[in-house]
Formats: C-alpha cells, structure tokens, sequence
C-alpha cells in the first residue's frame, strides 16, 4: 500500500509538472490574437502592429493583414513537383520567382516557425523573388497579403504591398476604421443564418447560397425558370452596447429584379425579442454587369446604440427572378456619412508611347472591375491563346495555329517566355491591328518587340489589353485600328427601345426584346428548352455609298457556353434591296468578333461596313435550331460612321 501511495504520489507530481510545462506557451486571455486588443503578443495584423509568424498562423482566415517576418528560403515548384512546406529549402540558391518563405528570425530553420509566402506577378514578384534578387535573403520585411493555407501549411498569398528597407512597393489601403462587426464571406458564409418563408419544393435548390466567388448569392431562378419565394439571410447577434456610433455598409450586385426596392430589403432587430424594421438602403440600384460591385452607402443604426441587435437581407420575388450578390458587410464605430475618401493613386497610368510599361508593370496595374484606358505596354510577341481559356495559352510555337487563333497574341517581357502567367493578352480589332500583328498571317512576328497601346481591362478572365488603337512593331514605323472620324449617320443606344431599328421574326415564338437594363436582346431558350427560331433586328436605311465603321457593345451569356458556332448563328448583315420581308432580300454578311467566353461582360466591336449603296439597311440575325446550344444576345451603344 505505501508503494501505490508513493508512485501515485510521483504520479500526480509528473502530472502537475506536465501541465505547467504544457500551458506555459498559452496566452493569457488578454493575449489571445484577432480579439482587437493592443495587448496581444502576436500583433493584430494591422500596419502599426502586424501579425507575428504566430499570430498569422493562429488566423488563416482568408482576410487581409500585414505580418513582419524574415525571409529565409523558398519552396521548389514548377513542372511536375510537388511540394509542401516541408520541402522548403533555407537560402537563396535555385529559387524560383512565384514564391518565397519567411520565419520569426534570419536563422531560424525550424519549419513549424515558417509560413508560404505567395508572389503575385507583378511589381511584387519582380521586386521580392529570390531568384532575381538574393540579396534579399535574411532581410526584415513587412507584408500586407491574405492569410490562408498556402503548400500545404500556414501561408500568406494574394501580397498587395510590402515594406523592406525603408522602401514601400504596392498599394496599401487607407486605414479602416475597426470595425463593430465584419463578414467578408471570403471563406464560407460566416455565423449567418438562412431562413426560408417560401421556398417551392420544386424550386430544388436553396435561395440564399454561399459562391465561391466569396460573396453570399441569392437568386430563385433556376434552370432556367423562374420561381416565386421569400428568403432571409439573417445575422448572428451584433452587440452594440458600447459603441459610441454605428454605421452598416455592404457591397453587392443586384440584376434582373423587375422592383429591386421590394425584391430585396434590409431589416433590423433587438435580439432580445424579434420585431423587424425595415431600414433604408441609400444607394441601391440595378447594375447591367456582374462586377464591379456597388456600395451600399452609409446606414446609420444610432437609434440601436446600446443594444444587441440582428440584420437580415429579404429576398422576395414573384414574377421575375432576380439575382442578388452580397459581401463585405461591416458595422463601425463612427458617424454616417463620415467615411474616408479612397485616395486617389494619379500615377496610375504613367504610361506613353516613349516609356510605356512593361508587361509585369501592367500586370500589377490591372484592375479587373476598372479599365485603365491609353495605356502603353511593351514587350515580345510570344505567342496565342487557342480556345476559350487563358489555360490555352501557346508560347513560341505556331505549329497548330490556325484562322480562330487571329484574334489575340500573347506578350511578355521575356522572349523566351515558358509562363503564360507572365503574359499580357492583347485582343486584336479587325482591320490594320489583326491583319498586321496576327500570328496566323504573320508567323515572323513571333519574338519581335511590341509597343501597343489600348485599354487595360479583363480579357479570358485574367490581365488584358482591348481597344488597340496604336502599335509600333521591331521599332519598324507603326500603326493602327483607323478610328472613326466624322459624324454618326446612326446611333442607337438601344436603352430599354427599338429605337429606330425594327424587330423581324421569321420563325419561332421568341422574339428581340428591348431590355429595361440598357439593351435589346434574343434569346431561343424558353420553359427549360431550346427552341428553333430565326429572329431579326433591322435597321432603317443609311448611306452607305462609301465604307463606314459600325461599333457596338455585345454580351453573350451566360458563363460556360459553347460560342464556336456563334459566327454561324449569330451574325450582321447588309442589304440594299430590303423592303420588309428580310427572306426575299439579298444580304451581305459583316465579320464581327466574338468574345472569347461566354458570360455578360460587354465587348467592343469595330468593324468595317462595305461601301454597298446610297440606301442600305443594316441588321443583326438570330439564328437558332431545336435543342441546339444557345446563348442570349444583347447589344448596345450601336453607331455608323
């Protein structure tokens, strides 16, 4: 007995002395990271005070922060590794460019203290790499990214700006206010709740879902049917008790509602006992793109200060289904109407024909929801994108190039370029800009200097230039689209009319419609079919007795559709014979370009109309089979000159 006694005694001792030593690294609650204190030992994640590798760590929660750390190694990638934060290699010697890692200290060589840093193309990368610069190893730097998993382990990717040496690179945002209560609905769809009132069961789908496009998404139109249903997505209890003020904004995308002030509501409640009331949305309009989105403006919940409350979003709709896209809700302590402008960057575009930027340059200037038009890049011609997707690109090998491929190069800084990620995608206007800069038609043009000029905007959904309106090639003369000059002998911006344009249906129910949301638009897809139909949209008569330019804007969604018949079915014509019945007149066809993907971004198109007659008509026909794929037109912003 005096045995057992002994060893439970011992025991008991290891225990105790096991549990000291176990806690002993556990922050004491004012210590605990992301909780908005000043006390906390692994930093906040803001500028004045960042994230240790720690506190970066312990908050991999896909939002912005900054971390101070040291950069120690890199992580081989590329071709057919595969790698993982363990395979990290400590120095400089054979690092690639699209990442780094950094540790608590410059020789500290312990993976658990490491976290993945991702470099994004750009200023960042050209400036922070290993590869391109060694002399950055062991360096104290400041980086301002999202946290989240990146190689398998704790990472920091999406870096915006850095800090190293006293030198800035990249934008670094205007301080917030802290914020009461924020959700992002980066990663999921946070503490909110979904409530349904009326959700038809053969609707078969939720109303309110999370995108992972990282906004929450609310539509009861589904394949292709529209259903009527009320839902609310409602918001875990927000205390207000010590704030001082409180002030809600939202971001979002409304389309397609028919009243958007009915069709999606804002409300709020004491959470004690539920008695919505409706609050007032200062800015809420429909929008005709999906991006960028809109800011709802500030609203002020002073007459809550004090309590506990809940927000809900109501989405109800009838007739006509809407779609409505909801992110980066936040309640901060400060007075309605007192948000800090965004500063205004006046060298972001720097660029000109004698110093135009470089790709990686343009690269990091890109803004996929603000075109950055007249801008000037340079670099290589080093190849095409075959198909409807970036991840098609060719580089430095016209071997299958063929006539689809006409419409778009690839440039990049680096002649020899073998990564379409540091390419530039220059979409090319018929006319002098296509016949003289394709790759089909010009296979010599492959590894020349290129100097373009056009507007910096979106294209197969990464960094683009559109609109090209100059070039310079291998420093040999220049050239460009000839852009329309003189008066409009027709315009029509086809917002929500015909205007003077004349809808014709040859066969098929569906017909042209003149969209409230700024366009006219056809579309053969009717109660979950496809539907044959031939449809017209001609317009009155205009001289054409020399050549003119028409430009128009055009969309075709939705997203993932098949387009490589759209020259086939969905085309411009000329007649000077029309006089009602577009069956028994002669037509001459007018080559557009197409986009690239399907989906309700508007292009551009800019096309020649040939010198026909005094009294020429111009029309754009639909043209669709039974159960043939199918996609919904919509035009705007036509002119003649």
């Amino acid at each position: 007995m005096k045995i057992k006694k002994i060893i439970s005694s011992l025991f008991l001792a290891s225990m105790a002395l096991f549990t000291f030593n176990a806690c002993s690294d556990v922050p004491a609650p004012y210590d605990i990271p992301g909780t908005g204190g000043n006390t906390s030992i692994y930093g906040e994640g803001t500028m004045q005070n960042p994230y240790t590798v720690k506190g970066a760590m312990l908050n991999q929660n896909g939002k912005l922060g900054w971390v101070k750390a040291y950069i120690v190694g890199y992580i081989p990638s590329g071709g057919d590794v595969s790698s993982t934060i363990s395979d990290v290699v400590f120095g400089a010697e054979g690092a690639g460019e699209t990442n780094m890692v950094v540790s608590v200290g410059p020789d500290d060589k312990n993976i658990n203290n490491c976290l993945a840093v991702q470099l994004p193309s750009g200023a960042i990368r050209d400036s922070l790499n290993l590869k391109g610069h060694p002399q950055n190893l062991y360096q104290e730097v400041m980086l301002l990214g999202t946290m989240e998993k990146y190689f398998g382990g704790s990472g920091i990717k999406n870096v915006q700006a850095y800090i190293m040496n006293g030198d800035t690179i990249g934008d670094i945002p205007a301080e917030e206010v802290e914020a009461i209560f924020s959700e992002t609905f980066a990663s999921n769809q946070g503490e909110f709740t979904v409530k349904n009132v009326n959700v038809p069961a053969e609707m078969g789908a939720e109303v309110w879902t999370w995108d992972s496009y990282k906004y929450m998404k609310a539509t009861s139109f589904v394949n292709y049917t529209d259903y009527a249903a009320e839902s609310w997505l409602i918001s875990p209890e927000i205390d207000l008790s010590n704030a001082t003020n409180a002030t809600l904004t939202f971001e979002y995308v409304a389309r397609y509602f028919t009243n958007l002030p009915e069709n999606i509501t804002l409300w709020i409640t004491e959470s004690s006992a539920e008695n919505w009331q409706q609050l007032t949305i200062p800015n809420h309009v429909l929008q005709d793109a999906w991006t960028p989105f809109a800011k709802s403006g500030d609203i002020d919940l002073n007459a809550y200060k004090g309590k506990k409350v809940k927000i809900g979003f109501k989405y109800a709709c009838t007739e006509k289904a809407g779609t409505y896209e909801l992110k980066n809700i936040s309640i901060e302590d400060r007075v309605a109407g007192e948000t800090p402008e965004e500063p205004v960057n006046p060298g972001d575009n720097e660029s000109s024909k004698e110093n135009p930027f470089t790709v990686a340059t343009a690269i990091s200037k890109y803004n996929s929801s603000k075109p950055l038009a007249d801008t000037w890049v340079k670099g290589y011609v080093v190849g095409y994108v075959n198909g409807m997707s970036i991840d098609g690109s060719i580089l430095n090998d016209l071997s299958g190039i063929t006539d689809d491929n006409k419409t778009n190069l690839l440039i990049s800084d680096n002649k020899n370029e073998t990564d379409y990620k540091n390419c530039l995608v220059l979409q090319l206007p018929s006319g002098d800009v296509r016949n003289s800069l394709n790759l089909k038609d010009n296979p010599e043009n492959l590894g020349k200097e290129l100097i373009v000029k056009g507007s910096l905007e979106k294209y197969f959904g990464t960094a683009g230039l559109k609109s090209i309106t100059e070039y310079v090639l291998d420093g040999q003369g220049s050239g460009g689209t000839e852009e329309p000059g003189g008066d409009a002998i027709l315009e029509e911006s086809f917002n929500n009319t015909f205007g003077s344009f004349t809808p014709v249906s040859v066969s098929g129910a569906q017909e042209w419609k003149a969209d409230s949301y700024g366009y006219v638009k056809m579309s053969a897809y009717s109660g979950g079919k496809s539907l044959e139909n031939e449809d017209w949209l001609v317009s009155p008569a205009v001289d054409l007795s020399k050549e003119r330019t028409l430009t128009f804007d055009h969309a075709m969604g939705p997203k993932n559709q098949d387009l490589s018949n759209a020259a086939d079915q969905y085309t411009v014509w000329v007649s000077t014979d029309y006089s009602g019945d577009v069956t028994t007149a002669t037509w001459t066809q007018v080559n557009i370009t197409y986009p690239a993907t399907s989906g309700w971004d508007f292009e551009t198109v800019t096309t020649k109309l040939p010198a026909v007659g005094a009294k020429a008509y111009i029309a754009f026909k639909y043209k669709n089979a039974d159960n043939a794929n199918t996609i919904t037109w919509e035009i705007k912003n036509l002119s003649v000159k």
